[in-house]
């Protein structure tokens, strides 16, 4: 599992929270908070995925996508908030995101991802007379735009 999802959620009516880690069935969060069918609660706190996750973003939605979650391995842990964003929002990442349909490479800059797109994948064909003059970089930022790629400090992620 890449991340484990932490959510701290509050009984409106009175005011006593707890710290929840998904998925958790809404039954045992409104037992352990004393919320009946009627009281609404709020989300008041989470760790990580701060542009996904807001005050009313459902618990049948944060069970979903923390059993999402756990189909992606943890050294990807790293492009999740960055693939979620490229799906505009955690329900369409809940629906469309498959890992299966992303190749990932473990590359930190455009001079690596051109290296890697030439001599692991075969990309193009570069004629040895000119492999020297060849500029990596420029063709790794070409194709990390070209390929709407979705990066992190040490990977390249692309469909």
């Amino acid at each position: 599992m890449a991340s484990n999802l932490k959510i701290c959620i509050q009984n409106i009516q009175t005011n006593l929270y707890k710290w929840f880690e998904f998925p958790e069935s809404e039954q045992t969060i409104r037992k352990s908070l004393g919320i009946s069918d009627h009281d609404e609660y709020l989300i008041v706190d989470w760790d990580d995925f701060n542009s996904i996750i807001n005050e009313y973003t459902s618990i049948r939605s944060l069970n979903r996508f923390s059993e999402k979650l756990q189909e992606i391995p943890d050294n990807y842990s790293s492009l999740i908030n960055d693939w979620v964003i490229h799906y505009n929002s955690i329900d369409n990442f809940i629906e469309e995101f498959d890992i299966n349909n992303w190749t990932v490479a473990e590359v930190s800059r455009d001079e690596d991802f051109g290296a890697y797109l030439i001599e692991e994948l075969s990309a193009i064909k570069i004629p040895d007379n000119i492999q020297p003059y060849f500029d990596y970089e420029v063709y790794g930022r070409d194709a990390r735009l070209e390929l709407n790629c979705v990066i992190s400090d040490q990977y390249y992620a692309w469909q």
